[in-house]
């Protein structure tokens, strides 16, 4: 969040505006923070960030004609609320299984979040589909976690390795879930990037200082925050207020051929 927020405030001030930083309860107890900040123009408009599956903010935001786009989707609405710009969660999973296939992995596992979460499901997703397609197992290689941690990602590795599935690649969901799995094959003397290969999602600045460093689905900050920024203040007609960008796979050390 402290790259999207940097890169947001910079794209906001690029217009000749400034960014409000605050927070709301979660839910429907959230919607005063919005209608007091609104009321008391305080603000012109919302910038939403964190979304949920069926998250109310933007619905209520549409009622009551606020200006508002969300970084990320409302999942598993038949119709998105509103204007919003995304990152393709599958695409980017799919990109690591076929970057893993093409160094020799053919038992890939998915570490991931619980499937409340719409985009959890979208990365799944993307990891199983891609499985599927180069004729790849998945029945037994995917684990759910409790919350985003190393712990957790450390407590789903040994699952996985405890059972037996011989892997020989891991697609975490996220970077601090790929650090916990990687501190659990360095527990065990399994060397990522010889023996597993072993990539995370969102290239987070521990990506480029753990040893070895890790390979990861990189979002394009800078690109997400001036669409964000250029749809809430006006975007052109006829200009898509829908967009889904495509990740970048930084490859280090953690999936080197095995």
């Amino acid at each position: 969040m402290d790259q999207f927020l940097h890169a947001l405030c910079a794209a906001a001030e690029r217009t000749g505006r400034h960014i409000l930083l605050f927070t709301a309860p979660p839910g429907v107890d959230g919607m005063p923070t919005y209608d007091d900040l609104h009321a008391r123009r305080l603000v012109d408009g919302f910038v939403l960030s964190q979304t949920e599956t069926h998250d109310p903010r933007h619905a209520w935001l549409k009622e009551q004609g606020i200006p508002f786009v969300s970084f990320g989707r409302v999942w598993k609405e038949t119709t998105q609320p509103g204007p919003w710009v995304d990152v393709d969660g599958a695409a980017g999973s799919a990109m690591a299984v076929r970057h893993l296939y093409e160094t020799g992995r053919r038992r890939i596992a998915f570490i991931g979040w619980p499937k409340s979460s719409g985009l959890a499901e979208d990365r799944y997703g993307g990891w199983r589909d891609e499985c599927k397609k180069l004729g790849l197992q998945t029945t037994g290689l995917s684990i759910r976690c409790h919350e985003d941690s190393l712990d957790e990602g450390a407590r789903a590795t040994a699952a996985l390795l405890d059972a037996g599935r011989e892997l020989d690649g891991i697609v975490a969901l996220s970077d601090i879930l790929a650090l916990g799995a990687l501190r659990e094959l360095n527990r065990r003397g399994i060397t990522a990037g010889r023996e597993i290969g072993l990539t995370g999602f969102d290239d987070s600045p521990l990506a480029d200082v753990v040893s070895p460093g890790l390979t990861s689905l990189r979002q394009p900050m800078d690109e997400i925050a001036g669409e964000l920024i250029e749809i809430l203040t006006g975007a052109p007609d006829g200009t898509p207020t829908e967009r889904l960008l495509q990740p970048e796979l930084v490859i280090r050390g953690s999936s080197a051929p095995g």
